[in-house]
């Protein structure tokens, strides 16, 4: 697990860098790294990232769409009560 949160860091931090067209590959891995964590609680840089997904913005370039959508869908397997709960869908 600790190897986990080590990539989880070196791509959180680097997401903000990675050129528009390589937005979709970082999202997959997202959505695969965030597939990975046990069901329950999901961690807080996932949580800060989860808002950010639901812009419409973001879905604007076609791209994006099928890794957006495996990175929601992946929330909400992970974490809907959570979401739920804890009202992250405004």
């Amino acid at each position: 697990m600790m190897l986990l949160v080590k990539i989880e860091m070196i791509i959180f931090e680097k997401f903000l860098f990675f050129v528009l067209e390589f937005v979709p590959y970082v999202l997959q891995i997202i959505g695969f790294l965030l597939e990975s964590h046990s069901t329950g609680l999901i961690p807080d840089t996932y949580r800060s990232l989860f808002q950010s997904i639901l812009n419409p913005s973001f879905w604007d370039r076609s791209g994006n769409i099928p890794a957006l959508s495996r990175l929601l869908q992946a929330y909400i397997e992970k974490s809907s009560e959570t979401i739920v709960l804890e009202k992250l869908v405004s």
